[in-house]
């Protein structure tokens, strides 16, 4: 509570307002990626980006196809850059092999309104993944994903 008795969830800014077209604060919030997300939506994006984590799921081409939006594309951890086709293909080859890797500090941050970008830790393979979604037609696909190898637990 602030001193005024309003909620405030940003420092001077209660929650409720309606800030107008020209707020300085809404802009700064849009220009700095600071958008909330809705707890639902941040359990949905982590589903779905378990979902492709596990070996059943990326077995399947179909399944994967479902989740990668057509201009998909990832920077490995090891340094190489894959399209769409190239990942599934690559999911194909592990025929289901593994185990479902264990995710740890997730985090979601909306840096427009149809796109959020997801961060966490795979604890297994000791490395830092980023994931770019993207609500299309009201399907969330993911648009881009990187895995930096890291030393740091």
């Amino acid at each position: 509570m602030s001193s005024s008795g309003t909620r405030s969830h940003l420092p001077g800014r209660a929650i409720g307002r309606n800030p107008g077209p020209c707020d300085p604060l809404a802009e700064m919030e849009c220009a700095t990626g600071m958008m909330e997300m809705d707890a639902s939506e941040t359990c949905l994006l982590r589903e779905l980006e378990e979902r492709l984590l596990q070996p059943s799921v990326r077995a399947s081409a179909a399944q994967v196809a479902a989740l990668l939006d057509d201009d998909f594309i990832e920077f490995g951890s090891s340094g190489r850059v894959y399209n769409k086709q190239q990942i599934i293909n690559l999911l194909q080859d592990e025929q289901g092999r593994g185990s479902q890797p264990t995710l740890q500090d997730l985090s979601a941050r909306r840096l427009a309104p149809d796109v959020v970008l997801l961060t966490y830790r795979i604890v297994e393979t000791r490395t830092i993944r980023s994931s770019i979604w993207k609500s299309i037609m009201g399907q969330w696909r993911m648009v881009f994903h990187q895995g930096t190898r890291s030393e740091i637990d």
